[in-house]
């Protein structure tokens, strides 16, 4: 416990610094800026309002949120932000800037945050090293794959501050499906309260290669029982953890773990992500109408067939809508197969087709179910009525929102998932759903989109 409270005092600490260092070095690219361009330096609200933008922006991307994140992340954020700041620039008269100086801020940006992050993240990690009871002390309940890749990421990766102090045997294992080192087995499920309190465990991870409801049933009474001693537990995901919806996620490693937390979600969210969807499907639709144009125009030259492809979607609370896209199949692609879904090097997709599948151009169209309040920027993405019926048992809550232009799992693999693990992103976002989240997921499609991850 005293452990945790160490921690979140040295990230509070840590945050402080981000944010007033960013606001130091956000102001003097301006500054420098201007001196080498020779231009009276700007007012106090050209100030006040390029750092309000850039504290937004690095708030949407978590740049605040935890110790760990990659250079490209504060890349992607510095850009976002520098975009921002030039769209803010021509409608608004206090943030009015030259050219010149608008893409002269955007190397010295980069360079400023990016170093000065790169240089704070090294000092924390010798304070930590140098403290050893700041690391958080963890355990791995289960002795499979699953628990060996765990151990393997909490080893190598010394920006986790965690401090893995060995294995726990589950109640039922085989000897041939143990795969870490047997040396490094504490004991068994039963001795838990004793070892938590000679090494003064900080949390336990729960690490199976397979679920039950059953085993979910024995890891809660272990929690119950073990309540007492503040242990946090964490538990790699299933389809059954997200499909009760008692879980929320936060990712340490590369798995995405989940805490045993409260279920969230209101109508002030709601209200807002509707007010998002408006807003974003009228303006884009506005000044995307001659990219839209383009492509219906190429689409109606080089190929025959229709411009549109309309296709009956499930909505939400299993109501039927009509979905809208541009054609990237030969025409009557399903006409011999039925409903299936695209596989890689699909014979069906056209070549310009395939251009804007890659390109995500084929979704555009989309923004006029989400203007019409059929669909929302942000959700599960909708399925047909043929694949709803023949996987019930994967559908549950998704049914209950409305479906998105894109999500979780379109930021983590798109066509790349199975039609499980997407379920399992969607159940995830529903636990998690916020218009933090929803914007973060929006600005990681764009990534997404640009480096054409999963896409086919």
């Amino acid at each position: 416990m005293k452990n945790r409270i160490n921690r979140l005092i040295i990230l509070r600490k840590y945050r402080i610094a981000l944010v007033l260092l960013d606001i130091l070095f956000i102001s003097l690219s301006v500054y420098i800026v201007n001196a080498i361009l020779e231009r009276p330096q700007p007012s106090v609200i050209f100030y006040l309002g390029t750092n309000i933008i850039w504290l937004i922006t690095a708030s949407t991307f978590f740049l605040y949120a935890a110790f760990r994140y990659s250079r490209r992340q504060i890349l992607l954020t510095v850009i976002t932000g520098w975009l921002a700041l030039s769209l803010a620039s021509f409608y608004v008269d206090a943030l009015r800037v030259g050219r010149a100086a608008l893409l002269l801020m955007l190397p010295f940006m980069a360079v400023f945050i990016l170093g000065h992050r790169i240089l704070l993240r090294g000092i924390r990690s010798r304070i930590v090293e140098k403290d050893g009871k700041r690391e958080t002390r963890v355990l791995i309940l289960g002795l499979g794959e699953k628990a060996k890749e765990i151990a393997a990421q909490i080893r190598n990766d010394k920006e986790l501050n965690y401090k893995l102090i060995g294995f726990l045997r589950p109640d039922h294992y085989r000897q041939q499906d143990i795969k870490v080192n047997r040396d490094h087995v504490l004991g068994g499920v039963d001795e838990l309260y004793q070892i938590a309190k000679r090494e003064k465990l900080d949390e336990v991870i729960v690490a199976f290669s397979a679920y039950t409801p059953l085993l979910h049933k024995k890891i809660e009474k272990i929690m119950r029982e073990h309540s007492e001693l503040g242990l946090k537990f964490k538990v790699i995901p299933d389809l059954y953890d997200v499909l009760v919806g008692r879980l929320k996620v936060s990712r340490v490693t590369g798995y995405p773990l989940l805490d045993m937390l409260p279920e969230v979600a209101n109508r002030r969210y709601l209200g807002l992500k509707r007010v998002m969807d408006i807003g974003t499907a009228f303006l884009g639709l506005t000044f995307l109408s001659p990219l839209m144009l383009t492509i219906a125009v190429i689409l109606k030259a080089q190929e025959k067939g229709p411009v549109f492809y309309t296709q009956e979607r499930v909505g939400e609370s299993g109501q039927p809508f009509i979905l809208y896209k541009f054609r990237s199949m030969v025409p009557d692609a399903e006409k011999e197969t039925g409903p299936v879904w695209a596989g890689e090097n699909d014979e069906r997709i056209t070549l310009f087709g395939r251009f804007l599948r890659r390109s995500s151009f084929d979704e555009l169209p989309q923004l006029w179910n989400v203007l019409r309040g059929e669909m929302s920027l942000v959700g599960p993405r909708p399925e047909r009525p043929h694949f709803v019926h023949n996987h019930k048992e994967l559908q549950g809550k998704r049914l209950n929102v409305k479906p998105g232009m894109t999500g979780l799992a379109q930021i983590n693999g798109r066509y790349n998932l199975t039609a499980r693990q997407k379920t399992k992103y969607d159940y995830i976002y529903l636990k998690n759903c916020s218009f933090t989240l929803d914007m973060m997921i929006l600005f990681r499609t764009i990534d997404a989109v640009f480096s054409k991850r999963g896409a086919r």
